[in-house]
C-alpha cells in the first residue's frame, strides 16, 4: 500500500465544477431568430475599449446571426468581460487580418481580483452549436477562453453532440484554458493554434476529437494567471464514464510539467472507458522547473480499486464500478520527448499500448531525496507522476517507459 498526501497547491479544478462557478457570469445570445433567410458577413463595430460598449455591440450583432453566417471582427481590441454564449449552428466567428483581440480583463484588473473573481468575472466565450467556426482571432486574459459544447443542464455542461465545431489559426495567451466537450462522430477539430502561457491549454472530454498542429508554450511561469503551467494536453471521459476516437497529432509542446495526459480519475464515472487514442508525432519540451513526465496515460480508478494507491476511500468504499474502468487500444508513436525527469512515458493499469518508435533523450533520474518529498507533499497526480510510488521506482528511475503492471503493451 503506498501513500498519497492531499495537494498542497491547486492545479486541477475538475472542469464541471469550474463551468458550474463560471455559471452565473455566462450570458446567452440565443434570441429570436432573425426574419432574413441568406447568409451573409456580419460585421461588429469596431472596438472602443470599454467593457460595457464592447460587450453591448457583440451581444447586438450575434442576436442577428442566422446559420450560414461569417460574424467579422474588426481590428483592435474587444474588451468583453464575463462568458458569453452563442448557439446558432454552421456560423463563422472570424478575426481582421490585421489582428483582433478579444480580452477578458485588463491586465490591472486580473493582478487585484483574486481567483475567485477571475474565474468568475473573465469567463470567455462558449460555442453551443454544430459546425460552428473560430479562426483568426486572439484571446487574451481569460479563464476559460473558449469552451466548445451542446449547451449545460442542472448538472454543468453538456458535450456536443452533433460535431463539427472547428478552431483554427488562433491565438490564445495568458489564460487558464480552452475545453472541448465532444461526444460525436463527426470530429471536433482543434487545429494550427498558438497557445501562450495557460494553466492547462487544452482539456479535452468525450470522443471525437482532433488536436493538430498546434503550438502549444509556456516559458514564463510568472505569465500564466493564478497558476503555473500544468499539462499541456488533458483527455478525461464525460460525465457518463466514455472516451476516445481521439487523435493529437502534430503538435509542438514547450514548458509545460507534463506533455500528454490521458486520465480516468476517481471523480469521473465509476467504470469508465477510454479507447482508440492515438498520440503521434509531437515534439515535446518539458519544463525544467517541474519534474514532468512526456506521456501519462493513468487508471486511477482501476489503482485505487486495486489497492494500488493508498488514499482514504469514502465511508462506504470505492463504488464497485472502478474494477470495471478500463484504458486501451492507445498508440503512442515516433514523438520527440526531451527534459523528462524520472521516466517519459507512464502507464498505469492500461489494457493495451502500442509504444512505438518514439524519439527520447535522456531521462535525468530524480534523487532518492527529492522522491521522498514528492511522495510526502502528494504532488505526484500533476507533479512527477505516479510512476515514484512503484516498488521498481528505483530501477525504472532514468528509463525511457514505465508501465505498471507490465503486461499487454508493443514496444517498438
Amino acid at each position: 500500500m503506498r501513500s498519497v498526501a492531499p495537494h498542497a497547491r491547486r492545479r486541477f479544478r475538475p472542469p464541471a465544477l469550474r463551468l458550474a462557478l463560471l455559471g452565473g457570469a455566462l450570458v446567452s445570445l440565443a434570441c429570436e431568430a432573425p426574419e432574413r433567410t441568406v447568409p451573409t458577413r456580419v460585421a461588429v463595430p469596431a472596438p472602443s475599449r470599454d467593457v460595457r460598449e464592447d460587450r453591448r455591440a457583440v451581444q447586438t450583432v450575434v442576436a442577428t446571426l442566422i446559420p450560414g453566417d461569417t460574424l467579422h471582427f474588426g481590428a483592435g481590441t474587444y474588451r468583453l468581460g464575463g462568458g458569453l454564449v452563442v448557439s446558432v449552428p454552421d456560423v463563422v466567428l472570424q478575426g481582421d487580418t490585421d489582428g483582433t483581440v478579444l480580452e477578458g480583463c485588463s491586465p490591472t484588473a486580473v493582478q487585484a481580483m483574486g481567483e475567485e473573481a477571475f474565474l468568475a468575472e473573465c469567463a470567455g466565450l462558449v460555442l453551443t452549436g454544430a459546425r460552428q467556426q473560430v479562426r483568426g482571432l486572439t484571446f487574451t486574459r481569460f479563464s476559460t477562453a473558449l469552451v466548445l459544447a451542446g449547451g449545460r443542464d442542472s448538472a454543468g455542461p453538456i458535450p456536443q453532440a452533433h460535431g463539427g465545431q472547428r478552431v483554427e489559426d488562433n491565438t490564445f495567451r495568458e489564460s487558464s484554458r480552452v475545453e472541448v466537450w465532444s461526444d460525436t462522430d463527426a470530429p471536433t477539430v482543434i487545429r494550427a493554434n498558438r497557445f501562450v502561457h495557460l494553466h492547462h491549454p487544452l482539456q479535452l472530454l468525450g470522443r471525437g476529437i482532433e488536436v493538430r498542429d498546434n503550438r502549444i508554450e509556456s516559458l514564463d511561469d510568472t505569465r500564466v494567471p493564478y497558476a503555473s503551467p500544468g499539462s499541456a494536453i488533458t483527455l478525461r471521459p464525460l460525465r457518463d464514464g466514455r472516451c476516445g476516437d481521439v487523435a493529437i497529432v502534430g503538435n509542438t509542446l514547450r514548458g509545460h510539467a507534463h506533455g500528454v495526459v490521458l486520465m480516468i480519475a476517481a471523480d469521473d464515472a465509476a467504470g469508465a472507458h477510454c479507447t482508440r487514442v492515438t498520440m503521434e508525432d509531437n515534439a515535446i519540451t518539458l519544463s525544467a522547473a517541474h519534474r514532468g513526465v512526456g506521456v501519462r496515460v493513468v487508471n486511477v480508478q482501476r489503482a485505487l480499486q486495486e489497492g494500488w494507491l493508498d488514499v482514504p476511500a469514502p465511508q462506504d468504499g470505492w463504488p464497485t464500478g472502478f474494477a470495471t474502468a478500463r484504458v486501451d487500444s492507445v498508440r503512442v508513436a515516433r514523438n520527440q520527448i526531451d527534459g523528462a525527469v524520472g521516466v517519459a512515458v507512464e502507464l498505469l493499469f492500461v489494457g493495451g499500448a502500442d509504444v512505438a518508435e518514439n524519439r527520447i533523450a535522456t531521462v535525468a533520474p530524480l534523487a532518492a531525496a527529492e522522491r521522498d518529498a514528492l511522495v510526502r507533499s502528494g504532488t505526484l497526480g500533476d507533479g512527477a507522476g505516479v510512476w515514484l510510488l512503484s516498488p521498481t521506482w528505483r530501477t525504472t528511475n532514468g528509463q525511457a517507459v514505465w508501465q505498471w503492471p507490465a503486461v499487454a503493451t508493443r514496444r517498438r
